[in-house]
């Protein structure tokens, strides 16, 4: 197996271990999602979108379970069962994703069409309202945000405003699609944060770390109301510092 930097920084001892008990941990949340599979396909084709939405849930809190690891969450209470809103979330992790359906009421995503065709993972994102985008392709990119802007009007949108998942644990710069959704929708924003992701497996690291503690904080949303008059720049500004003021690795 080629170990990578952050595999390294693990003493040998350790890193033997957890190697080990990262390959069984993959193994299972493999074998795992394989079972899953044919039922959501038959959930699917009876169209029982409820039980499909619960099976989305068991599955994502189903891969944390086998870490050996859950999520703590914070700041639950300030989200309006009524309301819709554009979620936005820092990225560090594969992770990212299973962990807000896993403590979060359902929501459509916005992101990187490359993870839909990870095997099995791939899938599942196709039965979640899952809206791939391709930054590189402009026109499909004004068509995922086309989309998006459909579906806010049912469902809350959730997107990572960085792009791209954090190679280095710090908040990378936020882009500003999210913006074009704001400005056609006039949904509030709800900030969440995401906490030990990186940690627990960065992009550039094969071991899993179960040790970590997780956690996911909604801070206030903000009113789209405060937001319609600010420059674009502002508005990205806000935004991280919101995701920031709750960060940590």
């Amino acid at each position: 197996m080629l170990l990578t930097d952050e595999d390294k920084r693990f003493p040998l001892l350790t890193r033997s271990v957890f190697s080990a008990t990262s390959f069984l941990s993959y193994g299972l949340q493999y074998l795992f999602s394989a079972i899953m599979i044919p039922l959501g396909i038959v959930l699917v084709f009876l169209r029982a979108s409820y039980l499909l939405h619960i099976g989305h849930i068991i599955w994502a809190r189903g891969l944390f379970w086998l870490m050996g690891t859950h999520i703590h969450v914070y700041g639950r209470d300030k989200i309006a069962r009524s309301k819709k809103y554009i979620m936005l979330i820092n990225h560090a992790s594969i992770y990212d994703i299973p962990a807000i359906i896993a403590v979060f009421p359902r929501v459509s995503w916005l992101g990187r069409s490359y993870l839909t065709r990870i095997p099995v993972f791939g899938y599942f994102l196709r039965r979640t309202d899952y809206i791939p985008i391709d930054p590189g392709d402009r026109e499909k990119s004004r068509e995922s945000i086309q989309c998006s802007i459909a579906k806010a009007d049912s469902i809350t949108i959730a997107l990572f405003p960085e792009g791209t998942r954090t190679m280095t644990g710090e908040l990378g710069p936020f882009k500003k699609g999210f913006i074009h959704i704001l400005k056609a929708t006039n949904l509030d924003l709800l900030p969440v944060t995401l906490n030990g992701m990186f940690r627990l497996k960065p992009k550039t690291r094969f071991i899993i770390d179960p040790r970590v503690r997780l956690e996911a904080i909604v801070s206030d949303p903000i009113s789209a109301a405060e937001l319609t008059d600010l420059p674009d720049q502002e508005i990205l500004e806000r935004v991280k510092a919101a995701i920031s003021s709750n960060y940590r690795l």
